[in-house]
């Protein structure tokens, strides 16, 4: 299975939202009760900055996305979904450590937030490195903590 990453364009935003809505409904609808895809859609479009988002490609085939809020000394994973029938790959830890390899080289802190209710994508990040920094009602607040040398 061969990797790749492209920046997202106009042309990209039918799969990004089918993407981002198929890849959340389960733990979305557990968080609020109900699924409401208008609503959903919605939001996440009202989000969504193509100049920020880079498509995830698996053997030439879009398989997911990522959206990446660069900040003083902070990179931000905003949202990263991988479409359901490309889940379970390995595909999101190999991009999630890729962005934590770019934080590392540019100095900056990598950081994200993931639904509480979505325990299987807060095991990935834990399982990564990450550490749970700040709470919320629905959400957990992450920071990537590389393990400290020990002495």
């Amino acid at each position: 299975m061969t990797i790749a990453t492209r920046p997202a364009t106009e042309g990209d935003r039918p799969f990004l939202v089918r993407c981002f809505l198929d890849a959340v409904r389960e733990s979305v609808t557990a968080s609020r009760g109900r699924w409401d895809e208008a609503r959903e859609r919605t939001q996440f479009e009202a989000a969504l900055v193509l100049d920020r988002t880079t498509i995830i490609e698996t053997d030439a085939v879009d398989a997911g996305f990522v959206m990446i809020v660069e900040l003083p000394g902070i990179l931000m994973i905003h949202t990263i979904a991988i479409a359901p029938a490309f889940q379970h790959r390995g595909i999101g830890s190999d991009i999630v450590r890729d962005l934590v390899n770019i934080g590392r080289q540019t100095s900056r802190d990598v950081v994200l937030s993931v639904l509480k209710t979505n325990p299987r994508a807060e095991r990935l990040y834990a399982r990564l490195g990450f550490v749970v920094v700040e709470e919320s009602p629905t959400h957990r607040h992450m920071r990537f903590a590389p393990e400290t040398p020990s002495r």
